[in-house]
């Protein structure tokens, strides 16, 4: 393909017959705000519009002179979808949410003239919605704050950013994204760029769309180049799930990536509390006294995990107190838990004797 034969970035070159029109303002805007969330402090915020697009090899002048436009990939990131179809005839994002036989119960696809259609809109859009199959297992960070990210949440955004960069756009049956109870299928169009083999190993990328690789990068939507592979293989091993799976078809080209998601599914009817964790006896509601809380502590007195350490014991509770129906949120456990914890007698008398 010649287009993939070049050194130069094939997806950084302005399209001439497009103005700054073809670009959505409100796209800008909101990619603007997901740079804010995540780089409050970088320099490229303080830049009007056009400037920032500049930085982000978004428009360019067609040989540095005349009018700024619009380029490959600032029109694919940004652009409307009638303007985007005019230069890749073949453009479509596709996402379905499947039931379980081969219908799907919800879709969303660039087409369907309600939103803008470019790719950040799309990515915006099915991101959580890929997420929300997810199990958010109860963890603690250093400050006692619950930790909302996993290794799964990285490897969906690495399994759909990666089809976004690496596709061709100029091929056919676009992007199509699904989403299972138990697994999540992404293909795009296009060769891959890099033997598959190599892929799996690890650590080597060539995405075919550079700029645009750069542009989620700036939002912090894939790590670095070449660990994508990597971090799907370790967030399945995480969640004793079937390893990831890659696979490349022609005529028309075409890569699919399936990640499993294993026991972190929240659909799926036969994922089960992992065997690691211990529930909060069944009697009664969980820590409706200070001799509740002993009772998931110790047994005839003795306590059964002597260097389980505060931190610990909330963390293997508090989901447990939830599923009870105790309470309605894990904040609300994890509060009476570090009020109620402190005064069960083995952190009780460690205070006195300090």
């Amino acid at each position: 393909m010649l287009r993939d034969a070049s050194n130069e970035p094939f997806d950084d070159a302005p399209l001439k017959e497009f103005t700054l029109d073809a670009l959505s303002r409100d796209t800008v805007d909101r990619y603007r705000m997901a740079v804010t969330s995540v780089r409050p402090n970088h320099p490229w915020l303080n830049l009007e519009n056009e400037d920032f697009l500049v930085k982000l090899n978004a428009i360019k002048r067609v040989d540095g002179e005349g009018p700024w436009r619009p380029t490959r990939a600032g029109l694919l990131m940004f652009g409307f979808e009638n303007e985007i179809l005019q230069e890749y005839a073949h453009y479509f994002l596709d996402y379905r949410e499947m039931d379980e036989g081969s219908r799907w119960a919800d879709r969303i696809t660039s087409q369907d003239g309600t939103w803008t259609g470019n790719v950040f809109d799309f990515w915006s859009e099915v991101l959580p919605r890929l997420t929300a199959v997810l199990k958010r297992p109860f963890a603690l960070g250093a400050n006692l704050q619950r930790i909302e990210d996993t290794d799964m949440h990285a490897a969906l955004r690495e399994a759909f950013v990666n089809a976004l960069v690496h596709a061709d756009y100029y091929g056919r049956r676009g992007i199509v994204v699904l989403r299972h109870a138990d697994r999540i299928e992404v293909s795009n169009p296009g060769s891959s760029r890099v033997a598959l083999d190599v892929v799996r190993a690890g650590g080597v990328s060539d995405a075919r769309n550079p700029t645009l690789m750069r542009m989620f990068g700036l939002i912090s939507a894939c790590e670095r180049a070449g660990s994508g592979f990597d971090v799907m293989k370790n967030a399945a091993a995480m969640a004793d799930a079937l390893p990831p799976v890659i696979t490349e078809s022609y005529n028309p080209d075409r890569v699919e990536a399936t990640l499993h998601l294993g026991r972190l599914s929240a659909l799926s009817p036969n994922e089960r509390i992992h065997p690691s964790r211990s529930p909060i006896p069944d009697e009664g509601p969980a820590l409706s006294s200070f001799d509740q809380a002993d009772r998931t502590t110790k047994e005839d007195g003795e306590i059964v995990n002597p260097s389980e350490t505060m931190e610990d014991m909330i963390e293997r509770c508090a989901p447990y107190m939830v599923e009870s129906g105790s309470f309605a949120t894990l904040d609300e456990a994890v509060s009476l838990l570090g009020a109620v914890l402190p005064h069960l007698k083995r952190w009780r008398s460690e205070a006195i004797g300090e």
